[in-house]
């Protein structure tokens, strides 16, 4: 599932997130069928390339008891891919109800199905299924509001069209994808390491936190971020002076909803934990304490990545990702250079999350300035 989940940042090269901010329709449809194309491609030479080189990662890997499902992979990418335009599309919309709906039949959709050939008891391909499922799931909630108008613009779409958004935007392959790439490998590297240096019950007590508490808040960060990006998107035609504006009236009110949520999640959680779980998640409600701060910030930060992309500042994209990428690595080479215990290899895992995110509001209110600066010198000359 890992693995469903890397190969499905670079499936459209980063080219559904301009979407949103191409100043007209006929120039959005462009980009949405050639980030479809692209997308059909690279799925096409996934299939390609798990062909030939099976073998070799049944070896490396040792996922030879999947390999009869490996076709899943370039499946879920396609699919995901679909639903992730169509939310970019919905976004520039302002569609934001149907996203919600999508979300819920999402979740539901991946548990039911999991449940049912884990009942039926399919083996491996339910789990793969079922997260497929829960990637790709609300594709036809989301297409039906716009089908009409694609059927009636599909006429526009051409060649030199694509060629023209192809290289308009290319700073999304070039800066973002890669940026993509470090963000998603470093947010699973330091579970990993954690798995490689401390015991199974360790990881388990992270995971846990994880699951329980930050999902809900990260799914609430997710949706503010859709709303945050549709917003953006139009001021940065209709009121470029408003941006910044926004960016601090939106921090302020994250900042305030997600202390108080924390607060709350962080107290009721470490009550109930070992009472509903057991005295042996006991340190379930510590890994809760400790990483609370980093659970704050994430919260407050993530949903103003997108402001680089609409900005089309996909540089500071780039380098915010290569020092948030850096300063992980660097904990984690500390922690493993010192040998630190598990509690305190956690704090410094916090304190890291937290001024990774501290990167990402600064990059992000660095672009706003900018343009507002140059924005400000275009008018005057």
């Amino acid at each position: 599932m890992s693995l469903l989940g890397i190969t499905a940042v670079p499936a459209m090269l980063r080219y559904e997130s301009a979407i949103p901010i191409c100043p007209d329709d006929i120039k959005a449809v462009n980009v949405f069928f050639l980030a479809q194309i692209i997308a059909f491609v690279i799925s096409i030479f996934c299939v390609v390339l798990l062909l030939v080189g099976k073998g070799v990662a049944s070896i490396y890997l040792h996922i030879h008891k999947l390999l009869p499902y490996i076709w899943i992979i370039p499946l879920g990418m396609f699919l995901s891919a679909n639903y992730l335009l169509l939310v970019n599309w919905s976004i520039r919309q302002e569609n934001y109800q149907a996203i919600a709906k999508t979300k819920i039949t999402q979740s539901i959709g991946m548990v039911l199905f999991q449940i049912a050939l884990g009942l039926a008891k399919i083996g491996p391909i339910g789990l793969l299924l079922g997260h497929v499922i829960g990637q790709s799931g609300g594709i036809s909630t989301l297409v039906k509001p716009c089908m009409k108008f694609f059927r009636s613009s599909v006429s526009t779409v051409n060649v030199k069209s694509l060629t023209n958004v192809l290289n308009e935007y290319r700073r999304f392959p070039l800066f973002s994808m890669p940026a993509s790439l470090l963000e998603a490998i470093g947010s699973n590297v330091p579970i990993l390491f954690f798995a490689s240096i401390y015991s199974s019950e360790v990881v388990g007590w992270i995971t846990f936190v994880q699951r329980i508490i930050c999902i809900p808040i990260y799914m609430l960060a997710g949706s503010i971020a859709q709303v945050y990006f549709g917003e953006l998107a139009k001021a940065r035609y209709a009121e470029p002076e408003m941006l910044e504006v926004i960016l601090l009236r939106r921090i302020k009110h994250l900042a305030f909803i997600g202390l108080l949520f924390v607060v709350v999640a962080t107290a009721l959680g470490s009550y109930f934990i070992p009472i509903i779980f057991g005295k042996n998640w006991n340190n379930a409600s510590t890994c809760l304490i400790i990483m609370s701060p980093m659970i704050l910030s994430a919260f407050i930060s993530s949903p103003f990545g997108s402001t680089l992309d609409i900005l089309q500042r996909q540089d500071l994209h780039l380098i915010r990702d290569i020092i948030r990428f850096s300063i992980v690595v660097i904990s984690l080479l500390l922690i493993s250079y010192f040998n630190l215990q598990w509690l305190q290899g956690l704090i410094v895992w916090s304190i890291t999350g937290t001024v990774c995110s501290g990167v990402y509001l600064l990059m992000s209110f660095i672009a706003v300035r900018n343009f507002r600066y140059f924005n400000k010198m275009t008018i005057n000359s």
